[in-house]
């Protein structure tokens, strides 16, 4: 027996809060029981999502599914050309300054360059102008016969 005279196994509740704080509290408690639920889905869908992607990524790289595809349909974008593995761009042109500040302008009549080497680029009928070092330009002239050379020089 306690104090009160009361058996042990009876409790005796005093009720100290007014109904409006139980039902402020009765929200709240809807409250964080909702956001517990988000954070247990979140907690596995986050993780499963990142899985996929990776997964999707791997599978994509592996099998190409575009890689039948380019051999059969030769695409024409301008002067861009795809075919197979190789791209053929037209009349490209190229222009910058080399190392020691000279100009340099590149072009050619075709560029090729396969996408399995895509550090080798092949020119067709290279033209270029490239500013040499010294200002005077000398150009190697065809050689004649000095049989029909006459005495005076070259004249047309």
């Amino acid at each position: 027996m306690t104090d009160l005279g009361l058996a042990s196994s009876t409790r005796v509740v005093i009720p100290i809060q007014n109904s409006a704080y139980q039902a402020s509290l009765e929200a709240r408690f809807a409250i964080a029981a909702r956001h517990s639920r988000i954070v247990r889905i979140l907690r596995v869908a986050v993780p499963g999502a990142v899985i996929l992607a990776l997964t999707s990524i791997i599978l994509v790289s592996i099998f190409n599914p575009f890689r039948m595809l380019l051999p059969k349909l030769p695409l024409d974008i301008g002067n861009l050309v795809v075919s197979g593995t190789k791209i053929t761009m037209e009349s490209p042109h190229l222009s910058g300054y080399s190392p020691d500040r000279r100009p340099y302008e590149v072009w050619a009549k075709t560029a090729i360059q396969d996408v399995a080497s895509p550090n080798r680029v092949e020119l067709n009928t290279l033209r270029s102008k490239v500013a040499m070092a010294l200002a005077i330009m000398v150009l190697p002239q065809p050689a004649m016969p000095t049989s029909k050379m006459p005495l005076g020089g070259f004249r047309p």
